[in-house]
């Protein structure tokens, strides 16, 4: 029986990619029981195997299963929504302190991720290289962990691009104000009309 991870993954990446990415997240094993129930509820599978040979050879009960899991991906976005609007308040908090140390959490933030960001791609590459021509008779070994330390590391990057993404927003229209423009339009408003087709 395979775990519920790489079950809900199989699944997901057949019938649905887009609820992929939340299976990496914090709540992943959850999300990744949630595919796999809904899977078997609609295939009327009793493993998670069974219901993804059955979903490949039926479109109409892929279409059944992308229907019913809509609603889990509506919750997953209001989710993940509700979180931003947390870090854009933090975000506002901060930047009205008149402590500098506060306010240069940002830019401090962004350099930190850059450089880790280098190290590890540079690690990765290095790595790969040190595993082909040094040890080729362990490279598979040695790919494998460096593609699960990356892999791992997925849900670090995203929280951690999430966070940057509202602070760059943020501070755009921190100097839209400074300016005596007016105030552009919400980050996480402007997440949800691109979501519902707006512009």
């Amino acid at each position: 029986m395979i775990d519920p991870i790489t079950a809900g993954l199989g699944i997901a990446n057949f019938a649905l990619p887009k609820l992929a990415k939340w299976i990496f997240g914090e709540d992943g094993e959850a999300v990744a029981n949630e595919v796999v129930d809904l899977a078997k509820s609609v295939t009327g599978a009793k493993d998670p195997e069974e219901a993804l040979s059955i979903l490949q050879a039926n479109p109409d009960l892929v279409l059944e299963f992308q229907r019913q899991a809509a609603a889990i991906e509506i919750r997953l976005i209001v989710a993940d929504m509700e979180t931003l609007k947390d870090v854009n308040a933090t975000s506002r908090a901060e930047y009205a302190s008149n402590d500098k140390f506060v306010k240069r959490w940002r830019p401090t933030f962004g350099y930190v991720m850059a450089l880790t960001w280098a190290v590890q791609i540079f690690a990765t590459a290095g790595g790969m290289v040190y595993a082909i021509v040094t040890v080729p008779a362990n490279a598979g070994q040695i790919l494998e962990a460096i593609g699960a330390v990356n892999a791992a590391s997925v849900p670090m990057w995203a929280v951690a691009l999430s966070v940057i993404g509202v602070s760059v927003w943020k501070r755009s229209d921190d100097k839209r104000v400074a300016a005596g423009q007016a105030s552009g339009i919400g980050f996480v408003d402007a997440i949800a009309t691109r979501i519902a087709g707006g512009r």
